[in-house]
């Protein structure tokens, strides 16, 4: 059995103990509003209130405090069973669609999904799905465990219409369901305003210098930012981690959603261009909008693949890729404040759901990087101990890699060689001209005698060898160009798919505006109106007096004959 795998049966009989010695807690601390509420069942009577951890070695070496909050102790194993909860609550009390058996629909890259799938079960709802396809399989297989009816769909672009998001958004309305809508629902910011954030205050009793984290929905960031500054008088600092790709770190650091590695001809791994699952975004949700940060770090994954290595082999924690992810940024923080300062980060999940990919030494082989040895120190520790890489750098890697190095040049100069040579054959057979005389250097055991320029059968067959050989480099190079081709037609549908989506926006702009103006022309033909009556009582009025004055003058008059 490997450590990987013993170290996930670990974390996961960890949960089920904390959480039968602490099934009463929530009855006692903080809680959010729907805490009353009995449709939920017991699975959500224990989230919340997790423990908060401090990082021992991590400290030691940083000279900081290093705490995580350990979120991945919710009973459905991260810290998205609170939004879960709240949106959930919020639906209940809010959408006429809600009521026992109705449809619930999401979209979601897996974690509150599972959460949904776990509370779907005791309120009796039905549960559905929508998953972009590079998200691990453990996701997708404890998904339809739990019941949820799963849509796996290609990642892409928000603005693109089979984003997940949207299909779950499609899929809700064709069902008449609940869209959840995780990424813009207020009561994902909401819940951890009320509760996250609160609890971390209580636990280091308000003495907290810095919190680290990153951003996938913008819920959890958000609500506890707003609550951490607003309790310490802006007196705390926060910061966002992010990963390679995403747009946040330079939304933060330089005011630009964007970033270079979302160009499509650069992207590997997902839209992101990383392999962590479930952070990083590439727009500002409503959620996020609320959170109030101080700075970014940005974390590549090759550090983050190494913290989560040490993370296992110092601290003894088995987590998710956002984890480490989360860890290596505190650390590289860390080297920018007082020693002593006390720094709060999230533990959001374990590497239970990640050991197909992020825990899989194939996987990670297949996006250029290296699998860490043990005794692997990240670059963000090494900026404190100046210490060995894990075998990522040291002598005996860069000697093979030296040797590897040498048997690949070897071996492109002798296909170069030969495909000189067997070129030169084709072209005296087409020509008649002659070949070039081989260079004595460039093939010291060739026994053909160098006067001979005619080409022998074997040379011939040689020579058709390589052309087959340089044939199929080139069906591999025009297949690559085919790709690429529809790589970029797929660019251009989804550009065309935004300019479509800008062009109903204005029209829906100018409708409003012309709504608008309708609306003044209505009222200035309304004040008209009243202008004229105005005029036509003045006019009355003035016929009255008129009329007053006549009959004055008439009653002096009578006055006047009989005196």
């Amino acid at each position: 059995m490997s450590k990987a795998t013993i170290a996930a049966l670990a974390v996961a009989l960890g949960i089920g103990i904390y959480h039968f010695s602490n099934n009463t807690k929530n009855e006692s601390s903080i809680s959010d509003d729907s805490s009353d509420d009995d449709n939920g069942g017991s699975y959500e009577k224990l989230i919340g209130n997790t423990p908060m951890i401090l990082l021992k070695e991590a400290s030691r070496i940083t000279g900081c405090n290093i705490y995580v909050k350990m979120e991945c102790m919710n009973p459905g194993g991260t810290g998205k069973d609170r939004a879960a909860k709240s949106m959930l609550m919020n639906a209940e009390k809010n959408d006429p669609k809600y009521k026992p058996g109705c449809n619930i629909v999401e979209g979601t890259s897996g974690s509150t999904g599972i959460a949904l799938a776990n509370m779907c079960l005791a309120r009796g709802l039905k549960l559905h799905i929508v998953m972009p396809d590079d998200q691990s399989n453990e996701k997708r297989k404890l998904l339809e465990c739990l019941g949820a009816t799963v849509t796996i769909v290609p990642n892409c672009a928000i603005s693109n219409k089979d984003h997940y998001v949207n299909r779950a958004k499609k899929l809700a309305k064709g069902m008449n369901g609940i869209f959840i809508n995780q990424f813009e629902n207020i009561s994902n910011y909401n819940i951890h305003y009320k509760t996250t954030g609160p609890e971390i205050w209580k636990q280091l009793n308000g003495n907290i210098n810095t919190f680290v984290m990153s951003s996938g929905t913008g819920g959890t960031i958000s609500g506890i930012s707003q609550y951490l500054k607003e309790k310490s008088n802006n007196n705390i600092n926060i910061i966002l981690a992010d990963p390679n790709g995403s747009s946040l770190f330079s939304k933060v650091k330089h005011g630009v959603c964007y970033t270079n590695q979302q160009s499509e001809r650069t992207i590997k791994k997902h839209r992101y261009d990383s392999i962590v699952e479930g952070v990083g975004l590439d727009r500002i949700t409503n959620n996020f909008n609320k959170a109030i940060i101080d700075d970014a770090e940005c974390i590549d994954d090759q550090e983050i693949l190494e913290m989560a290595h040490w993370l296992l082999q110092n601290e003894g924690l088995f987590v998710g890729s956002s984890s480490a992810m989360n860890v290596a940024a505190t650390i590289k923080y860390a080297k920018k404040i007082p020693k002593g300062s006390n720094i709060v980060t999230i533990i959001c999940d374990t590497g239970q759901r990640h050991v197909s990919r992020f825990w899989n030494c194939d996987y990670i082989g297949k996006y250029d990087l290296i699998w860490p040895k043990k005794g692997v120190q990240p670059k963000c520790i090494r900026a404190f101990t100046g210490g060995d890489t894990g075998g990522l750098n040291n002598d005996s890697v860069n000697e093979n890699s030296i040797e590897d190095d040498k048997a690949s040049t070897k071996h492109v100069k002798e296909v170069q060689k030969h495909a000189k040579k067997g070129w030169g054959v084709l072209r005296q057979i087409a020509t008649g001209i002659e070949p070039e005389p081989e260079n004595e250097n460039d093939n010291e055991n060739d026994n053909e005698n160098e006067n001979d320029t005619k080409p022998s059968i074997s040379s011939i067959a040689k020579a058709e060898e390589d052309r087959l050989v340089n044939i199929k480099a080139a069906v591999t190079v025009e297949e690559k160009r085919l790709t690429a081709i529809k790589a970029n037609e797929k660019i251009e549908e989804n550009k065309l798919y935004s300019l479509k989506f800008e062009e109903d926006a204005l029209k829906a702009a100018v409708k409003v505006e012309q709504e608008k103006l309708s609306t003044i022309k209505a009222n200035e033909r309304i004040e008209e109106n009243k202008l004229a009556s105005f005029k036509f009582d003045e006019d009355a009025i003035k016929a009255a007096i008129k009329v007053e004055e006549n009959e004055l003058a008439v009653i002096k008059a009578e006055k006047a004959k009989a005196l």
